[in-house]
This record gives structure tokens, C-alpha cells and sequence, in this order.
């Protein structure tokens, strides 16, 4: 974090992997709140009676996640001091590689059956040298640097869009954002975590949207306004 230049190596180590936890842990919600709202949309799509009357309901709700999606997004690229997320992390990755040793990715699977060459094959893909060189090599900060702005251009669009409407009182029209907009920088944003997620805990990420073990779809099939439902009356 800012404000511990002085930090051991090993601390430093263990808090990146503390707060990519925490950034996984956030990201995993933002797939299943997109989830959610997909499942909406086709409801919308498909059911002909509910598209002819719901057209407020639907920007309501389509309003509510895109902005709950920019705003995630943008917690991620924040550049003020202080805030913990991937736009920090990598940064500070960035200027401290060196403690991305060759000797620490293996040690994440000390006890496995994992063979070496398939370790020698993931570091180097993640960015270190290839070949069982030696434990000191550590990945280059220059593969940080080239995530970091591959994550900024593909999230320029919703970052922008947080910035000047969500956060700030841009009108609306000055700030155009599509969908699939969105969809990019949100798969931006899982990418770059799914590549230092398995470097700092040797997990991999397989999918962004996590399963649910319930029927997640029960609380659409209940009619929401019931014969007696009255709106509640404005103050």
C-alpha cells in the first residue's frame, strides 16, 4: 500500500496476496449481479406481456446495475492514494517485481504432485524468464506495466463514464456508454485478476460467474404484486 515504501519483502508479498483476495472476493459479485441482470433482460426480451408494459421497470433496473457496474470498475482503477484496488496492486508490483521471485511462485506449490515443467511454463507465462533458470529471477516489471495499460484502454469507456456522470453531474448526454462497453471493461477487469491471482496463490480462476447451489431463478416465478398490493403512497 502507499505509505510503506519501508516494507519487507515477505510483509509486502503477504499483503498483495491479502488484497487480491479481496479484489477477487468484490469481482466474483460484480459477474453475479451481471448474471442477475442478463437473467432480467431475456426475461424482458422473451415474455411479450412483461416487454409491452415494463419499459419503466426496465430502465430502472437496467439503470441500478450499469451504474452499480461502472462504479465497480472504477474502484478498480481509482488512482487515489489509500484505495485498495488492481489499479495499486499492480502498480506497486510494478515497482517492486523484484519480489516476484521464481523461488516464491514454486514455494505456492510446495507438497503438490505438480511437476517442475509445469511450473517452468506458468512463470514464464505470467511473465517471468523462461527456462528453469534460477530462483532469483523474478518477473519483468515491464509485463506489469503493459497489463496495467491494457486494463486502463479496455475500461477507458466505463471508467470515464463513472467519473464524469456517476460520480459527478455530467449530463447524461455527453457521456455516451453502451452495454457491451461495459461487458469489456468488466472482462478486462477479471483477466488482470485471474493472471495475479494464480501468481500470488497459484489458484486459477476458471470462470468469472460463480455457480449458485439454490434455484436462484425461484424469487421471478412468485407474481411480485399480489391481488391486494397496494403501492406505497409518495410523502
Amino acid at each position: 500500500m502507499p505509505g510503506q515504501p519501508q516494507l519487507p519483502p515477505d510483509n509486502r508479498y503477504r499483503d498483495w496476496v491479502e488484497r487480491i483476495e479481496r479484489i477477487q472476493v468484490e469481482t466474483t459479485y460484480l459477474f453475479w449481479s451481471r448474471k442477475l441482470f442478463r437473467a432480467v433482460q431475456k426475461m424482458f426480451q422473451t415474455n411479450q406481456p412483461l416487454g409491452a408494459c415494463g419499459g419503466d421497470a426496465w430502465r430502472w433496473l437496467m439503470g441500478i446495475y450499469g451504474r452499480d457496474a461502472v462504479m465497480a470498475i472504477r474502484r478498480e482503477l481509482d488512482g487515489q492514494a489509500g484505495v485498495v484496488n488492481l489499479f495499486h496492486l499492480l502498480h506497486e508490483m510494478k515497482e517492486h517485481a523484484y519480489i516476484l521471485t521464481r523461488a516464491r511462485y514454486y514455494a505456492l506449490f510446495s507438497g503438490s504432485l505438480i511437476p517442475v515443467r509445469h511450473m517452468e511454463h506458468d512463470f514464464a507465462r505470467l511473465g517471468g524468464p523462461p527456462g528453469p533458470g534460477t530462483l532469483d529471477d523474478h518477473i519483468a516489471p515491464q509485463v506489469i506495466a503493459q497489463d496495467l495499460e491494457t486494463l486502463r484502454q479496455k475500461s477507458d469507456a466505463a471508467f470515464s463514464y463513472a467519473q464524469r456522470l456517476v460520480a459527478h453531474r455530467t449530463p447524461a448526454g455527453e457521456v455516451p456508454l453502451t452495454l457491451d462497453e461495459i461487458d469489456e471493461a468488466i472482462q478486462a477487469v477479471f483477466g488482470c485478476l485471474r493472471k495475479y491471482y494464480l501468481l500470488l496463490t497459484a489458484k486459477n480462476l476458471v470462470g468469472a460467474t460463480p455457480v449458485p447451489q439454490y434455484d436462484w431463478l425461484a424469487p421471478f416465478r412468485v407474481p411480485w404484486a399480489a391481488s391486494t398490493f397496494e403501492a406505497p403512497q409518495d410523502e
